[in-house]
């Protein structure tokens, strides 16, 4: 059965592209912006540019999966007009939902309208003063934060002046069609913004208002603009910097304390960047940022986990299952994924820069396919439906190859015309390859758990991450603290972990003194956090995996822990 299928039922959908073709995201045309609305819960379920040509039962699909508002669902009717008729067939199909063609979306036409009325060009904007700014963007081209954080990764400011403290602020550019920054001056301008996103009637939720750096392809520019960004020197990698602020009723310059604010929130997301890497995207951070309005502590939210927001690269109907493949007279394990021929033939294009997978129990007794490329996680594949035991090979070889097939799911047998690609894959960490086992009873768990482990060979042959993090945790007695106390206490043994990995690798020496002055008024953490670095130092030194908790439970006396992990 499709993964589509298995969603519960949620109401009546409509769906609708509006047209607009003097769109671009920078030379690539966009055919419009589709728009999902749950019309029974009154809610924008979904809305995304889409590029000409795109599959729009995949962006149905993945307002399905993972929407911007509600829970994953599936509809029971979806009603579009005649244009998109042929478009929305097989996704309706899969989803098991009546397609009905209709005249008229009276929910999406009124949002629709909204929108468009929003879609004013903008004047001009740059800087007073583009001094600043420029060392700034070259920078931010430099490091492209963007490529790695989501816009579920808060910032929020200490210190820097009364525009400052309570402001929240986000990196744009994940969804590819607009890259920098935007700022709002409250939490209550955020929650009002996010309101009015999601298809909130604007009557309802009050005014809300923000404050945007946003760097556009040149060529989407106006010439006006263009000129002034090129005279300002504020043209990087092609792409001109544009400020504004904006509200319900209208779009204007930013007055100078805002666009210093604006500065100073940008130079900050950088500092706490540069000082973290995509660790913000996993857990709360903190950096000190020196900015144009003095120095500021960063802290920030990554809201949902990424990993839990992954959306599928494969969807509908598949075969992918593991088992081996002959080459040069050699059997390596492969796994082989087989779709019809379009989707097999997108999916080997989009799979180019691709080099490893990692194998990630998803808790319900499947396994998540995770894609990476060059160290980095890039996404969920699928999800694979077999026992763990079936990629033992893999394990034992640390590599193999993810073999794409066309032929469609309807034919089994796998004939060697229909594949399309072969791709080199290596076994990546940063999971734990089955589920965890349960840890022992509090007090018997000690050095003693780990004898005969080794470090000497690859980071996915050492010992479980969960096992050695509780290890190293038994100072903590984890299992008596206080049930308050106990989730916190085991986060914070893997953020020490993690701060003296981090340091003795010379990966980033920052975060091991910013620990220790967080506790310097609590003389018995602090103690405490200081025999926890001696103990990594001396017990496990060769260990030198960053390690995350991803949950932690206590059962009977008992504690288990899913740790995360990757190297520095």
């Amino acid at each position: 059965m499709s993964r589509l299928r298995k969603l519960r039922r949620s109401g009546h959908w409509e769906i609708d592209l509006i047209a607009t073709p003097d769109l671009k995201v920078a030379e690539t045309e966009l055919r419009g912006v589709l728009m999902v609305m749950d019309r029974t819960a009154s809610q924008l379920r979904y809305a995304t540019p889409v590029q000409v040509g795109a599959d729009l039962g995949a962006v149905v699909a993945k307002a399905a999966l993972q929407p911007l508002a509600g829970d994953p669902a599936r509809p029971r009717t979806i009603q579009c007009r005649a244009s998109l008729r042929s478009a929305l067939e097989g996704v309706a199909e899969e989803l098991g939902a009546t397609l009905q063609v209709v005249q008229e979306l009276p929910a999406l036409d009124q949002a629709e309208a909204a929108m468009l009325a929003e879609r004013a060009p903008l004047p001009p904007m740059v800087p007073r003063d583009p001094e600043p700014w420029r060392p700034l963007l070259g920078t931010l081209f430099a490091e492209a934060p963007w490529e790695t954080l989501s816009d579920s990764v808060e910032f929020r400011f200490q210190g820097g002046g009364a525009l400052m403290d309570p402001a929240v602020a986000l990196v744009l550019g994940q969804a590819g069609s607009q890259l920098g920054l935007v700022m709002y001056p409250t939490e209550q301008d955020h929650e009002r913004f996010r309101a009015f996103a999601w298809g909130v009637n604007p009557a309802s939720i009050g005014p809300w208002r923000c404050w945007c750096m946003h760097l556009d392809p040149v060529a989407g520019l106006s010439a006006e603009q263009r000129l002034m960004d090129e005279k300002a020197g504020l043209v990087v990698e092609g792409h001109g910097l544009l400020l504004f602020a904006i509200s319900q009723a209208e779009v204007r310059s930013l007055e100078p304390e805002e666009e210093q604010a604006c500065l100073a929130a940008a130079q900050g997301v950088l500092a706490a960047w540069q000082a973290h890497g995509e660790l913000l995207e996993y857990r709360p951070q903190q950096a000190p940022a020196r900015t144009v309005r003095g120095e500021l502590m960063v802290w920030t939210e990554p809201g949902t986990l990424a990993d839990e927001d992954d959306l599928p690269l494969v969807q509908g109907e598949h075969i992918f299952a593991p088992g081996t493949m002959t080459t040069g007279g050699t059997a390596r394990p492969a796994l082989f994924l087989k779709q019809g021929k379009r989707e097999a033939v997108r999916l080997a294009e989009e799979l180019d820069d691709i080099d490893g997978l990692s194998f990630e129990p998803d808790g319900s007794g499947e396994t998540d396919v995770v894609l990476w490329s060059q160290g980095r996680r890039k996404g969920l594949l699928t999800t694979l439906t077999c026992h763990a035991s079936a990629l033992d090979q893999w394990r034992k070889e640390g590599a193999g190859v993810l073999v794409i097939a066309a032929g469609g799911p309807r034919r089994p047998k796998l004939r060697s015309q229909d594949i399309l690609a072969v791709i080199e894959m290596q076994l990546r960490g940063a999971e734990e390859d089955a589920p965890a086992d349960p840890a022992p009873e509090v007090g018997m768990l000690d050095l003693k758990d780990l004898e005969g482990a080794t470090w000497t060979g690859p980071p996915e042959t050492w010992p479980k991450a969960s096992t050695v993090l509780l290890v190293f945790a038994e100072p903590l007695e984890l299992g008596r603290m206080p049930a308050d106390a106990f989730e916190k206490a085991a986060h914070l043994a893997a953020t020490v972990w993690s701060a003296v990995v981090l340091a003795d690798t010379g990966t980033d020496p920052s975060l091991l003194p910013m620990i220790r002055a967080q506790v310097a008024e609590e003389p018995d953490i602090a103690a405490l956090v200081e025999q926890l670095i001696q103990r990594k130092r001396k017990r496990f030194p060769k260990d030198t995996r960053v390690m995350v908790v991803d949950s932690c439970n206590r059962r009977s006396g008992r504690v288990d822990l899913h740790v995360k992990w990757g190297m520095p």
